[in-house]
């Protein structure tokens, strides 16, 4: 790891969800033997000390703890640590440490209250997470990087890398808690993905949003704000829009009838194709297939 040319400190806050984070850097973010020692003393943010290499022994209050590479140590606002196990000579140890806050952005509503109060018990308290996986490290290393280098854009990218690490600091709270409510995106996810599904293979057949509802489990009306939310448009039109794709590959890479490519793409009738068709392209399949097609009729 590089050491940085010249002494820095960087402060910033930002939004993640709804609290507002603090982070303050400076040339210490990375240290190696005889840096790694101090005297007792506490900060006014919580500390994240990650133990990149070696054996120290680190004490947080009044409590001990021997850390190893790939622990790492959250010393809560105010308290006292230290690291004394100091001998001269020693160049195995190597240590990340930063200091940030966290605070509820705005008096918001009970959900916020509820995120804020679980996040300051967790902070409040020492935690020793033994044997992380290296996650953090992966990231303070990028952070470190971005630091020394200073190329264009690394205050985004240094913000962007400190969200990651408070998520990742926060992450051993679990997703069964206020924090991270991701049970929700998971499956909306897995809403997405069985919508694209359905369409993607069933949207050739004869097929309403009813078949959809009653496939993913859940009523006709809450499939319909389901798929307005993630096409921006209605079940009718997200399925006349694919059998229209369909339907200018055809008319590009065949020799196929109109009447034909109609029928291969699930429209029931020539001149309701016609009409959609023109409606959706501005010109006639036959126009179309003049001007894209590989082939002439």
């Amino acid at each position: 790891m590089p050491r940085f040319r010249n002494p820095f400190s960087y402060e910033f806050s930002f939004t993640l969800d709804c609290f507002s984070v603090y982070f303050f850097l400076n040339e210490n973010l990375y240290v190696k033997d005889a840096e790694t020692f101090s005297v007792p003393h506490n900060h006014t943010e919580c500390e994240l000390r990650y133990f990149e290499s070696g054996t120290t022994r680190y004490t947080v209050g009044s409590s001990e703890y021997i850390c190893q590479a790939g622990d790492y140590l959250l010393v809560p606002a105010g308290v006292f640590h230290a690291q004394l196990d100091f001998e001269s000579g020693r160049d195995d140890r190597a240590q990340f440490n930063l200091r940030f806050s966290v605070s509820e952005k705005s008096k918001g509503d009970e959900d916020s209250r509820r995120k804020a109060q679980t996040v300051n018990a967790y902070l409040g308290a020492p935690r020793f997470v033994h044997r992380d996986t290296r996650r953090l490290g992966q990231l303070l290393h990028l952070l470190a990087e971005e630091m020394y280098d200073c190329l264009p854009g690394y205050l985004i990218t240094i913000k962007a890398l400190c969200a990651a690490l408070m998520v990742e600091i926060l992450r051993p709270l679990g997703c069964g808690t206020q924090v991270f409510p991701d049970e929700k995106q998971k499956y909306s996810g897995y809403m997405r993905t069985a919508i694209d599904d359905f369409f993607t293979d069933r949207y050739l057949e004869p097929v309403t949003v009813h078949d959809l509802a009653r496939e993913m489990k859940i009523t006709v009306r809450q499939a319909s704000r389901v798929i307005q939310n993630v096409y921006g448009m209605t079940f009718s039109r997200k399925l006349r829009e694919m059998r229209l794709e369909a339907a200018k590959v055809l008319l590009r890479m065949t020799e196929r009838s109109i009447a034909d490519v109609a029928a291969d793409c699930g429209f029931e009738t020539y001149s309701y194709f016609f009409s959609a068709f023109k409606a959706h392209e501005k010109i006639s399949p036959q126009a179309y297939r003049q001007r894209h097609g590989k082939t002439k009729m």
